[in-house]
């Protein structure tokens, strides 16, 4: 049985195949809820797709509670995340910057786990940025407690 079909008019041929939106998919269990600080952050580099490059990894952005177009202060950005495993969170991470533009968005941002090897580009410049960890929340428990 085909789940395939077609439609043809004017001489345009337009092909439907069932689609389904997990078919590409892989399942992960993200059971812990983390409070994260990112500290010694460059300010150009606070950017919403910068921060979800740099915890990508090993977690997934719930939200960002520090504004990061004009905040309060400029030592941290504080964010939830969810993740597998708190301990396979980085402490610390590098951002190369490869140029000066003033799109943050663009793809000349590197975020490593390791301190970059010896470059020979004047244009490129590597910060380190700290994640600091307040507070990890389990995962609820799934066993009742008993009253007396």
């Amino acid at each position: 049985m085909s789940l395939q079909g077609f439609a043809k008019r004017h001489g345009i041929e337009i092909h439907f195949v069932k689609w389904r939106s997990l078919a590409n998919c892989f399942g992960v269990s993200l059971l812990f809820r983390d409070r994260l600080y990112l500290d010694s952050m460059p300010r150009h580099a606070w950017d919403d797709d910068i921060v979800e490059r740099i915890i990508g990894r090993r977690c997934a952005l719930e939200s960002i509670d520090t504004d990061l177009l004009h905040p309060a202060e400029t030592k941290t950005i504080d964010l939830w995340t969810w993740t597998a495993n708190p301990s396979l969170i980085p402490k610390k991470v590098w951002l190369t910057f490869t140029n000066r533009t003033k799109d943050a968005k663009l793809q000349s941002i590197l975020v490593t786990e390791t301190p970059p090897e010896h470059w020979q580009a004047p244009s490129i410049l590597s910060s380190s940025t700290w994640m600091k960890f307040m507070t990890t929340l389990p995962p609820p428990s799934t066993t009742k407690a008993t009253s007396p």
